[in-house]
């Protein structure tokens, strides 16, 4: 219910929208675990499939963003840096 100048206003620092969560929000860690949960649980459910699967992903940005960061290695510290 907040518009995107709100939440970013609410934070000193983009590092702190990682441990820090508005009221009623979730931090970016924690966005970036239950994306991941939801990307694992996928690849483990159609893991050994014959043929392979394709999967499309809908969602908002950032949590596809952190699926994409996540399985590709990339640091929370680079992560800040873009």
């Amino acid at each position: 219910g907040k518009t995107w100048d709100e939440y970013r206003a609410f934070f000193k620092s983009s590092e702190e929208r990682f441990s820090t969560a508005p009221q009623g929000g979730e931090t970016l860690l924690n966005l970036q675990r239950r994306s991941m949960e939801a990307l694992w649980d996928l690849e483990h459910k159609y893991s050994g499939e014959k043929g392979g699967k394709k999967i499309l992903i809908i969602s908002h940005g950032d949590p596809v963003f952190f699926m994409n960061v996540a399985a590709f290695g990339v640091s929370q510290e680079e992560i800040v840096q873009k």
